[in-house]
């Protein structure tokens, strides 16, 4: 976006922030240190590819999710409170403080928890890392996806990471981040074109 553009040039970005550590670069880790402008550049250039590769069709997107699309993919269509139900969580559905998975605490494999899956099939969702999404802190219920966010304007961030509590694992668990804070990964979501 043209504001990340100008944190790209000006902090000489050329790959995630923790990149070269092993402890949160593994082949199957979800990737950390990405701010929202690098993630929001991702989901660009992932849809430029699979529609050139053809695999994604001519008008839709692969973008970073609202957070109401988040919630709906964590929480399904009934009011459960993590997104595997209403059970407490334990260290067969997350990773988070209380699982305790080896020192120093870091991201797990993706996959590792299916017991933890939401309905909609989402693994890790709840633990593991915060997620960047497309609304901003102060309107959490908007519908539109802005293109770019400027820097001193915070954006909602996923509450939940291997280094939480469990009361941060609940579907609606949020904070605030500024875009260029590099310290979140991203879930993405393919936003299929309304045929008319």
């Amino acid at each position: 976006t043209k504001n990340g553009w100008r944190y790209a040039r000006f902090e000489s970005w050329t790959e995630p922030l923790r990149w070269n550590n092993t402890t949160y670069n593994q082949p199957t880790q979800p990737v950390v240190g990405v701010s929202w402008y690098e993630a929001a550049a991702y989901s660009v250039w992932l849809t430029s590819q699979g529609q050139i590769a053809g695999w994604l069709p001519a008008g839709d997107v692969i973008r970073l999710p609202t957070s109401l699309e988040w919630e709906r993919a964590a929480r399904g269509i009934d009011q459960r409170r993590y997104p595997w139900g209403d059970e407490p969580p334990d260290a067969e559905r997350a990773n988070y403080k209380k699982a305790d998975i080896g020192r120093p605490k870091r991201p797990t494999l993706i996959g590792c928890f299916p017991t933890g899956a939401a309905t909609c099939g989402a693994l890790d969702i709840a633990g593991n890392v915060m997620e960047w999404m497309s609304t901003l802190y102060a309107e959490p219920g908007q519908v539109n996806v802005p293109e770019d966010f400027t820097p001193d304007i915070p954006v909602l961030v996923s509450d939940s990471a291997f280094d939480d509590k469990s009361e941060y694992l609940c579907c609606g668990a949020r904070i605030g981040g500024f875009p260029q804070d590099r310290f979140r990964s991203f879930r993405l979501v393919w936003f299929r074109a309304l045929l008319v």
